[in-house]
């Protein structure tokens, strides 16, 4: 049995008894999608210019980890500017949510303790986990080990929590390149060395950018064709050529089993 070490973040709750009244819903302590009748679109970034990856329909309890700055909306609810980020994965518009207590806003960088760390990157790995299937376990003990839960220079300064290169460009997500002091094996010794690094924005980015980086470089192929076993799926990153840490597999598959990270596949 896997370890139950970790932080568990519940997913989107539905129950069929929400059958209740405009009114009951603005009383309700508990976040409620309200439209029009409609059912509500789940994105993968704060906007409708984003892909969608799934839909709610009205009186869906939520449990909302955070809310980020956004396209402003006109809705059922309110006009606001607000995109609520679901614990789940996905992002939906604030101005369709009712009964939201104050919501956090959501962490434009790593946080430096470990809990605070999970909080923030789940539902980010959750989020493209709904696009494209890739395990946000995985996903999640990437951001780890590349970054350090967050501490190292790569983290703090460029917001690159899965040590992504520039390879000549920073590429259509990132907004720039950094050098930074980094370790590279081969012939069975690693050595320190400099090499170019991604620079974003934002936290939200570094995980945009991550699932775009697998999903567009054909060495990572195999990789997604086992996506739904994310011990082979980390397997298949090593093999790729992700890191050129021989134990890097080891690595992901010991943090998944030590932090409980399978929980976010489900």
């Amino acid at each position: 049995m896997r370890a139950t070490r970790g932080l568990l973040l519940a997913g989107v709750l539905t129950t069929a008894s929400l059958m209740t009244s405009t009114a009951a819903y603005a009383a309700d302590p508990v976040a409620v999608v309200r439209t029009a009748g409609g059912a509500l679109s789940v994105r993968t970034g704060p906007g409708t210019t984003f892909d969608r990856v799934g839909t709610l329909a009205p009186g869906t309890r939520l449990i909302i980890a955070c809310q980020a700055p956004g396209q402003r909306i006109r809705g059922r609810v309110s006009t606001s500017s607000g995109w609520d980020l679901l614990a789940a994965g996905g992002y939906v518009s604030h101005a369709y949510v009712a009964g939201a207590p104050s919501l956090p806003a959501c962490a434009t960088a790593a946080p430096q303790d470990r809990a605070g760390y999970l909080a923030a990157v789940a539902p980010l790995a959750r989020t493209w986990t709904r696009l494209s299937g890739i395990p946000a376990s995985v996903t999640v003990a990437q951001a780890v080990l590349e970054s350090g839960w967050g501490r190292s220079d790569l983290g703090r300064i460029g917001n690159n929590e899965f040590g992504i290169k520039c390879f000549g460009g920073p590429g259509p997500v990132a907004v720039g390149c950094r050098t930074y002091g980094t370790s590279e094996c081969g012939n069975g010794t690693c050595a320190g060395t400099a090499a170019g690094f991604r620079v974003y924005a934002n936290l939200a980015d570094s995980f945009r950018d991550h699932d775009r980086f697998l999903r567009a470089n054909s060495r990572y192929a195999p990789a997604l064709q086992v996506r739904a076993d994310p011990d082979a799926f980390a397997t298949q990153l090593q093999l790729a050529g992700y890191a050129t840490d021989p134990a890097y597999a080891a690595k992901l598959i010991g943090l998944m089993a030590e932090f409980n990270l399978y929980q976010f596949d489900h």
